[in-house]
């Protein structure tokens, strides 16, 4: 994982009551973590299911702070939620586990239920993150695609992926309007949290010529379930050769290439 360091421009607006609380807390030890947390039932084929909660844990200090969901973008089949913690620097781990706080729509129980009932406790980690670097974190975006939906016997069989955007700055959005004098302070101190997947491809984005840069950033922005697999053999040793063979391709052979058709 890798810090990108970046500014941006302040956008004077009116201060929120609820900043005092939040600038009480903040220190010169502790730091802002901000994400966003996009659940995506556009692919399942029946909807009724309480799927994963994802949480962000750490056994450093730390407290959540309020961001309004006015912020989210409105779109059919999908949520989201906000990260938003202030802690002390160390390490932090963005869990997940099956849903405990929402009923299920009729008699119909998910896989997941029976999981549950065996395993009550079980968490997941999806990515660690070591911060130790800047006032305000952003982990971008994580998206959480379902799929499946087929109804056996009474149970939901469904399944879930994981994809992260680290340029996603929703939450960052939502925390500059929603608290602009903390953010004024912090501003020449703001870290975008990358995987290194995310900085690869935007090598190749940024070597290829833009047509095909549209292309794959179309395909990544519509398929994020996908990505890992099409580039699961992608390293830093190879990004080049990457490069190389996606400017031979014609645009045809590069959406064959992106949709896996051999």
């Amino acid at each position: 994982m890798q810090f990108i360091v970046f500014s941006t421009v302040i956008i004077n607006c009116s201060v929120k009551k609820d900043i005092v609380s939040l600038s009480e807390e903040l220190s010169n030890e502790k730091i802002i973590i901000v994400g966003t947390i996009e659940f995506d039932y556009s692919q399942l084929k029946n909807k009724k299911i309480k799927g994963i909660d994802l949480f962000l844990e750490s056994e450093e200090s730390s407290k959540n702070f309020y961001l309004s969901n006015k912020y989210f973008p409105i779109e059919k089949m999908k949520y989201y939620q906000f990260i938003s913690k202030i802690g002390e620097k160390g390490n932090y781990e963005l869990n997940y586990q099956p849903n405990v706080g929402s009923s299920e729509t009729g008699s119909l129980v998910s896989l997941m239920d029976m999981e549950r009932n065996m395993k009550t406790t079980t968490k997941n980690t999806f990515q660690k993150y070591t911060l130790n670097d800047c006032k305000l974190i952003n982990i971008g975006k994580i998206v959480v695609c379902y799929t499946g939906g087929d109804v056996n016997d009474g149970n939901i069989s469904y399944y879930y992926s994981f994809y992260s955007s680290g340029n996603d700055t929703l939450a960052l959005h939502a925390f500059k309007e929603s608290y602009p004098q903390v953010y004024e302070s912090c501003r020449n101190d703001i870290c975008a949290f990358k995987s290194e997947l995310e900085e690869y491809l935007d090598y190749i984005l940024t070597n290829i010529s833009k047509g095909k840069s549209l292309l794959i950033k179309n395909f990544i922005e519509v398929h994020p379930d996908k990505v890992k697999s099409v580039f699961k053999d992608l390293t830093f040793e190879n990004k080049q050769k990457y490069v190389e063979q996606i400017e031979k391709y014609t645009f045809e052979q590069l959406n064959d290439f992106l949709y896996e058709k051999k």
